[in-house]
């Protein structure tokens, strides 16, 4: 049986011989007589190649414009502890770079891990029996650990309420690296050391669940918060002992910021927020009435003096339901800023946990149970993909790497900026 030739295949060669009887095919050496015309043709050809070229570029120019836009460059998360070795027994309270460069993680228990890159280990020396609620790096070089003395308890601050008979006095503990050593508050008013920051000429500021502020002046605190304008902020809860106060966040010594929230009486409808501002003078309240912010519970702040402040917390929409908010005060009112998450597309809490803002230029990062945000303003993003577990803290090393603590006790690292 002879092969027969298919038809597409005759149609094709009767089209090339009509071309070249036409003389509408010209090859790329042109024809007799065509010199102009090629010319014209290369012209054109090079002129819609420059404008395809052009369009492909502003189209592909677009395209990344609006990738840039819309998100985040992927992040390869690697998990740096504890890699098999020694975890630690509770969830962390603190992750913060120091001045040297190591990265320190601090858990509930007071244990301290250190390390860099990928090389993160528990240190051996066993802590005190102290719970610790927050660190920072003091002017020494050394870990300010700051909470009340145990028994360790299984909570974490923020989600449960610390109860009024909870051993006291607030304790503060310093690590230097290789021994722990207990810290004397002194004679002045605080109930529960909760937040420690340290500022940027390297002062170091605490703050008490009642809402004093203490400043460590060389082996001794000082009150700050003295004429703190309380007015409508009940600390007398009857019902339950919540942590009124929940951080503070400064630049330095005339740029402090203060926030927390006063909780319904029994059968009462509302929650406030509220933030007071501290110019290194005075203090200012945020707001009317009293600087408060009817349904928020702050969880972060962050300002640039007392005219641009902002609030991460959780917004309460009913009693068991919760948006994930960010508010902002102009100087003259509050208002929402962005909505990260709305309780009404899956009617859940969402509970935003006592966390320090990472500030990258213009850009704010913040730890979040949903995942790690960034952004300004209104305009928030989440990073991609999310790290494994629910982000506690975010911090920064080697402008390259982001370090992310999340619920379980271990730490991540990933390549984001």
């Amino acid at each position: 049986m002879g092969v027969r030739p298919k038809q597409p295949l005759l149609l094709l060669l009767l089209a090339l011989m009509l071309a070249l009887s036409t003389g509408c095919w010209r090859s790329s050496s042109g024809g007799p007589g065509s010199a102009d015309s090629d010319v014209d043709s290369d012209s054109d050809s090079d002129g819609d190649s420059d404008s395809d070229s052009d369009s492909d570029s502003d189209s592909d120019a677009d395209t990344d414009a609006d990738t840039d836009a819309d998100t985040d460059p992927e992040c390869a998360w690697d998990e740096v502890f504890p890699l098999g070795g020694d975890p630690v027994g509770a969830p962390f309270a603190a992750l913060l770079e120091l001045d040297d460069g190591t990265l320190a993680a601090v858990s509930q228990h007071g244990e301290v891990v250190l390390g860099s890159g990928t090389e993160l280990e528990l240190v051996p020396q066993t802590a005190p029996d102290f719970v610790a609620v927050d660190a920072a790096e003091d002017q020494d070089g050394d870990l300010l650990l700051v909470g009340f003395p145990g028994p360790y308890e299984s909570f974490y601050y923020g989600v449960f309420p610390i109860p009024d008979d909870y051993p006291g006095p607030p304790a503060a503990v310093r690590f230097d690296g290789e021994t722990y050593e207990e810290i004397e508050i002194g004679e002045v008013d605080c109930d529960a050391l909760i937040d420690v920051r340290t500022g940027s000429e390297g002062q170091t500021l605490a703050l008490c669940r009642s809402g004093n502020v203490l400043e460590r002046d060389g082996s001794s605190w000082v009150s700050l918060a003295d004429d703190l304008p309380y007015d409508l902020v009940d600390l007398e809860t009857p019902w339950v002992a919540w942590d009124e106060f929940r951080g503070l966040w400064t630049s330095g010594p005339s740029d402090l910021l203060v926030y927390g929230y006063d909780p319904p009486n029994m059968g009462g409808e509302y929650t406030y927020g509220f933030a007071y501002h501290f110019d290194g003078n005075d203090w200012t309240s945020l707001g009317a009435p009293y600087g408060m912010i009817a349904n928020l519970v702050p969880a972060s702040g962050w300002c640039d003096g007392p005219g641009d402040v902002w609030l991460l917390g959780s917004d309460f929409t009913s009693v068991y339901q919760a948006d994930l908010v960010i508010f902002h005060w102009d100087g003259f009112e509050w208002t929402t800023a962005a909505t990260l998450v709305d309780s009404t597309t899956n009617g859940v809490f969402h509970w935003a946990y006592p966390t320090e803002p990472l500030l990258v230029g213009d850009e704010i990062f913040l730890a979040t149970m949903h995942g790690i945000y960034r952004g300004a303003g209104d305009e928030w993003s989440l990073v991609e993909p999310a790290p494994p577990g629910e982000p506690r803290h975010v911090v920064r090393v080697d402008d390259v790497y982001l370090y992310v603590a999340v619920d379980d006790g271990r730490i991540f690292r990933g390549a984001c900026l």
